[in-house]
């Protein structure tokens, strides 16, 4: 019987790929995290609001995390808006 190992290799060495896997679980935990602060800082939002938002960015945290950012940032560009329209009349 035999028993064919590739000569060179390292087991202990992570390949390319895991390093670039790893690399994104790092990447989607700071986004997620990232989010999960802004939700907790977010002024606007009601409690049961922001609730929901944290769950939603623990269960999905790309989606998630991608929709925060996306209705926050149209939520400060309407507030931003009415304060130019208020401070103009």
């Amino acid at each position: 019987m035999m028993i064919s190992e590739e000569v060179g290799t390292n087991p202990l060495i992570p390949a390319a790929y895991d390093i670039a896997w790893s690399g994104m679980v790092l990447l989607v935990a700071a986004v997620a995290i990232t989010a999960l602060v802004s939700i907790g800082r977010a002024r606007g939002a009601d409690r049961d609001r922001r609730a929901l938002w944290a769950i939603a960015v623990i269960v999905l945290p790309v989606l998630g995390s991608i929709l925060w950012f996306v209705s926050d940032t149209r939520r400060d560009a309407r507030a931003r808006r009415a304060d130019a329209h208020i401070s103009s009349s």
